[in-house]
């Protein structure tokens, strides 16, 4: 962690009305803010279906990204950006809307709830480019790596954000943290953390149309943090970030989808 400052607490007084509606499906949650920004949390579901199997090889929960993602929420409206939040209550040991392959990413008779998640996603999207003709996805995990960077971006190698987004969040959150892209082999990050299917699949489905869509992985020391200014320089970085006249054409990179 580079800035002292994430130690100390701080009290917010939040001036922003919110607004929202309640959905989604039975798994599946949404709380629609009205602005550009959808937070997405795939990975921190605690709900096993009794009787039915479990997936082999699954990773652990994201444990704590949900109430991190609340509270980033509750940060960003304090700044005056209602974002919209969606996340997933089964854990992905059942499913994982994550996975690219839907038969491998449900047990057999859950896939309904795959669908549910990425529908709900695509409704919070089409409804910020309907409005401001712009949206930043911003896909919320955790991961472990010792020797790592506090975060991790995963922009498909940049294809996922082809107004480069990613590159603007990247140096907005440098001002507290040190971030890193993957792949970075010199760093060692992998290709696992570039951007799963929940990036890729929403930047090829909106990215022509506004959409910039970014994996963050916020690396375990983080998480000793206090909760509540870890979400507000989070927010700070968000709100820098989607601000329009932080969106940079960078030649317009439109890359391939």
């Amino acid at each position: 962690m580079s800035n002292p400052s994430l130690q100390e607490d701080r009290s917010c007084i939040c001036l922003f009305n919110f607004f929202h509606t309640e959905g989604g499906d039975v798994y599946t949650n949404i709380i629609q803010g009205r602005g550009p920004l959808v937070l997405s949390v795939p990975h921190d579901g605690a709900t096993i279906l009794p009787g039915i199997t479990r997936r082999t090889s699954t990773k652990p929960r994201d444990l704590g990204t949900l109430p991190l993602a609340m509270s980033l929420r509750h940060e960003l409206g304090c700044l005056g950006e209602d974002s919209t939040l969606v996340w997933f209550d089964l854990h992905r040991s059942q499913v994982d809307p994550n996975e690219t392959d839907r038969a491998r990413a449900c047990v057999p008779g859950l896939e309904r709830e795959f669908d549910a998640y990425h529908e709900s996603l695509d409704y919070a999207v089409e409804t910020a480019l309907t409005y401001f003709g712009r949206c930043l996805l911003l896909d919320i995990h955790r991961c472990s790596l010792p020797e790592g960077p506090d975060m991790i971006l995963g922009s498909d190698q940049h294809r996922a954000s082809p107004r480069s987004l990613d590159l603007a969040l990247a140096q907005n959150l440098r001002q507290n943290f040190s971030v890193a892209f993957s792949p970075d082999p010199a760093r060692g990050i992998d290709r696992r953390y570039r951007g799963g299917w929940i990036v890729r699949r929403a930047a090829k489905q909106f990215g022509t149309r506004g959409l910039d869509a970014v994996q963050l992985e916020l690396n375990d020391a983080l998480w000793r943090l206090p909760q509540r200014p870890l979400a507000h320089h989070l927010a700070t970085a968000l709100v820098q970030t989607i601000s329009p006249r932080s969106t940079t054409t960078h030649n317009e990179k439109q890359a391939p989808l």
